[in-house]
């Protein structure tokens, strides 16, 4: 039975709410992460709201937090997200940055110490909004090295997810949303709520000594967590959100 999205946006918002945002924030992070499900990416989507929460108890991401501007020229800024959620805290980047490139042609941002920055091609469709061309890399400190390397066997890189954006006079934007192994973080998670494998090739054990890959999502327990394999990444089509909105509710949660 699938639920209606604005329905699912509410909810997620009162999550927030209720865990100590403000409600803009918390309306902000529910928007973003609803839309990853209805563009088709529920690995970025309400999945994430469990960590979310446990992250903000943890105190490794903060509620009600700014981006600070460390230095900056006409066309370049080093921003400080001060561990606030990463669906505000990119958008107040991405304003920067499309500000200074309006005036000047040109922009470059660095952002710092953010939270999770969820799926990266809405920033690539913000500035393409505004008619921007976009090209966008993260990598992480320590946090996310889930990755092994191209014929390794234990965890040593991030997901290190790449996008990119162009507008189309009259048209749908150009998004280019992919990660650099071969599968998300948050497709394992998705592949665990719904009971089914993942791809072949796409994981294998922690335990160095075994270098078999597995389909079995369960890895990714804490006790026996999975790395994930390199590979070659994927782009996906744009599709605007109001189109997305309009054709793809979100499904229940298998066995829910």
């Amino acid at each position: 039975m699938p639920y209606k999205a604005e329905a699912v946006e509410r909810l997620v918002a009162a999550i927030f709410a209720r865990a100590g945002s403000r409600d803009e924030e918390a309306r902000t992070i529910a928007r973003h992460l609803v839309e990853a499900n209805l563009v088709g990416h529920d690995s970025h989507g309400v999945v994430r709201v469990p960590s979310y929460i446990d992250w903000l108890r943890k105190d490794m991401v903060r509620a009600n937090q700014s981006a600070r501007i460390v230095f900056e020229t006409d066309t370049v800024a080093v921003i400080d997200g001060q561990f606030g959620f990463g669906q505000v805290i990119g958008e107040q980047a991405m304003a920067a940055g499309i500000r200074k490139a309006r005036r000047h042609a040109l922009a470059a941002v660095a952002l710092r110490n953010s939270g999770h920055l969820g799926r990266i091609g809405d920033w690539a469709i913000m500035a393409a909004d505004a008619g921007l061309v976009s090209l966008h890399w993260v990598n992480t400190s320590g946090a996310g090295i889930l990755v092994a390397p191209f014929g390794g066997t234990d965890r040593r890189l991030s997901a290190n997810p790449i996008a990119a954006g162009a507008p189309v006079a009259g048209g749908t934007p150009i998004i280019a949303d992919l990660s650099t192994c071969v599968i998300a973080e948050g497709k394992i998670k998705v592949a665990l709520n719904k009971g089914v494998e993942v791809p072949a090739g796409a994981s294998r054990p922690a335990t160095p000594s075994d270098s078999t890959p597995t389909r079995a999502p369960s890895c990714r327990s804490p006790a026996t967590r999975a790395t994930r394999s390199p590979s070659c990444a994927r782009s996906w089509p744009a599709r605007s959100r109001a189109a997305a909105r309009a054709t793809r509710p979100i499904p229940r949660r298998a066995g829910s």
